[in-house]
């Protein structure tokens, strides 16, 4: 181990002996991704286990693994930030909106949104994606 400065630095070593430290790297990385897709996951839905029984267990990781599919697409289809976003991130700033819907007389539903959201071309966005556009007035 060496200490250059402030920052340790650690040598690894990898069993793929053919493998070009660039190969390793990539593999590295995508390792890392899985890792915070597990996280994502394990901090999220499945830190509730709701029982011993395993078939209740079972149907609650089906359920954890759609949802967290669904989160992940919506936050897609927002922005590219929230892409890349924790699934606690895309809850917090997509999911849990402060809005308020109206219904008018022959059923027409209107969202208002808090004013001044950070967030509010990126929700439109993904309503906009999951809806497409409203149809033309006949």
């Amino acid at each position: 181990m060496s200490t250059t400065g402030r920052r340790r630095s650690q040598p690894w070593l990898t069993r793929k002996l053919k493998i070009k430290l660039v190969q390793a790297e990539g593999q590295h990385r995508d390792h890392a991704i899985v890792e915070q897709a597990f996280a994502d996951v394990t901090s999220g839905p499945l830190a509730h286990m709701p029982s011993g029984v395993f078939t209740a267990n079972a149907a609650w990781l089906s359920i954890a693994a759609m949802a967290h599919n669904l989160l992940r697409a919506a936050g897609s289809l927002a922005s590219l930030p929230l892409a890349r976003a924790r699934a606690a991130t895309i809850r917090r700033d997509l999911i849990a909106v402060a809005a308020r819907i109206a219904r008018h007389g022959r059923g027409h539903l209107t969202v208002h949104l808090p004013e001044g959201w950070h967030r509010e071309h990126e929700w439109l966005n993904l309503l906009h994606a999951g809806c497409g556009p409203p149809a033309a007035a006949a």
